[in-house]
């Protein structure tokens, strides 16, 4: 009976582990995003023309390197021959990423503007122009993890170009992004302390890992907000179908910037856009992944599969593999089409204005004064606890005069010196008090042991213990 149960639970644990190696070794993401009835704009195949030609023609853009540069001017030519202000920046920083010793590389933001003079407000539509392709331990192109932000925001340039608005619109592709948000700090930093007033700014739009993961989000901020509601509005009239963020959004414990005001970091705000969240300006986060997804990793991007981002996996041919054409050029189109309906929509401005003003303030978060305070309050909790215990066990004893606890104590102390067992008495005083319990005990035990053998019949000791 025994081997019997061995074979079955044999079998059992091949089948599982048959199971569990074709769920790691699946190819293809679940096809999740439902867009049956989304009404979207027709730019997808656009935009996966272009994702193709990145992917084939600019495969090493390592931070730094002769290959980001490159790609940088392709940019530059591209947005150029829309007609739009080239304000690009050139910045030097120091590398230490594996280096022992720092390295000083040269990399470049790519900024174009649509100006309206008549207008000091804007928008930013972000992307990451980088990767780490010439690091041996990432070797990754860069695709989930940038192109295809790049190539929403070719697109959108393309097809705003001729469309008149209210306000300003920076295009803007961060260089050495890869390396520690190096292109949005200089950007950030910048932008803000020399040329524009924060309240300038409408909205910062993120296109960091737009499309490819299990389910698309729009992450606005850590509260609910006037332009996060608006956007989820323009996503709902046009059916497309974005995930809500969680409430549970399963905090790091790593921070993304140094002295980051919010003292936490997941999903939403790993990307450039936790500048402008803890900058208290608007800001709409496209990321996709499986952010309900119960797992131990920081990140998980799709089910079945690994994640592929900063991977050698992260290339154009795989991701085809991995996400499907179709599914691409879908999803690129619903991320295009919320940003563009958003953008030109009447309201847009309005709401905008009314969300900066109602902007949350994380710098208490990281207040010296917030710190003293929580170990203030703690203190005084851990007082008001000791009190009340104290006020317990006071109340639990028994009450009693001074002059009865002292005649205790002497009575005590008599003992002590005449070296008296409290429970000892004459008849009894070198007698093991539990003796006759014990002598009864045993009797009893001895007679049942002897019934039980004569009735056992010579039965095995050996059987299995479930009576099999």
């Amino acid at each position: 009976m025994r081997r019997k149960i061995s074979i079955i639970l044999l079998a059992v644990i091949l089948v599982a582990s048959c199971i569990m190696l074709t769920a790691c070794n699946n190819d293809t993401a679940q096809d999740i995003t439902n867009t049956t009835n989304a009404k979207l704009s027709g730019v997808g195949a656009s935009i996966f023309n272009e994702l193709e030609y990145i992917g084939t023609n600019y495969k090493d853009r390592t931070f730094g390197s002769d290959g980001e540069k490159r790609f940088a001017q392709y940019l530059v030519d591209k947005l150029s021959q829309l007609g739009y202000q080239d304000i690009s920046s050139v910045f030097t920083y120091n590398n230490t990423f594996h280096d022992s010793n720092t390295t000083a590389l040269t990399s470049k933001n790519v900024i174009f503007k649509k100006d309206n003079p008549r207008s000091e407000k804007h928008v930013l539509i972000t992307c990451q122009i980088d990767n780490m392709n010439g690091y041996k331990r990432y070797n990754d192109e860069g695709i989930y993890g940038g192109a295809t932000g790049v190539a929403i925001m070719l697109e959108l340039a393309k097809n705003l170009k001729d469309v008149e608005l209210p306000y300003d619109v920076y295009f803007v592709g961060f260089g050495a992004n890869a390396m520690s948000l190096r292109g949005a700090t200089e950007f950030y930093d910048k932008f803000y302390n020399v040329e524009h007033k924060k309240i300038d700014t409408l909205l910062m739009v993120d296109l960091s890992r737009p499309i490819g993961g299990d389910h698309m989000y729009m992450y606005t901020d850590e509260v609910s907000t006037i332009h996060g509601d608006y956007f989820d509005k323009v996503a709902r009239d046009a059916s497309l179908d974005f995930r809500q963020v969680p409430k549970n959004k399963q905090a790091m414990r790593v921070l993304v910037l140094e002295n980051q005001k919010i003292p936490y970091t997941h999903v939403g705000i790993m990307s450039s856009n936790v500048f402008f969240v803890t900058g208290r300006i608007p800001s709409v986060n496209f990321v996709s992944v499986n952010w309900e997804a119960k797992t131990t990793s920081e990140v998980y991007e799709r089910k079945g599969s690994s994640n592929i981002a900063n991977t050698n996996r992260d290339n154009f041919e795989y991701f085809v593999k991995l996400v499907g054409k179709e599914r691409i050029e879908k999803e690129a189109d619903m991320v295009y089409t919320t940003i563009y309906n958003g953008m030109t929509a009447n309201s847009f401005v309005e709401s905008m204005q009314e969300s900066i003003k109602n902007m949350p303030n994380y710098s208490i978060l990281g207040s010296n004064h917030l710190v003293f305070g929580l170990r203030i309050g703690i203190g005084v909790m851990l007082i008001i606890v000791a009190i009340l215990i104290s006020s317990k066990v006071r109340k639990d004893l028994p009450s009693r005069t001074m002059e009865e606890f002292m005649s205790e104590i002497n009575a005590s102390r008599g003992r002590q010196q005449q070296n008296i067992n409290p429970f000892e008495n004459d008849s009894n005083k070198n007698n093991d008090p539990f003796a006759e319990v014990e002598k009864e005990f045993g009797n009893k035990s001895k007679n049942q042991n002897e019934n039980n053998n004569s009735s056992d019949n010579g039965k095995n000791d050996g059987d299995d213990i479930f009576g099999i």
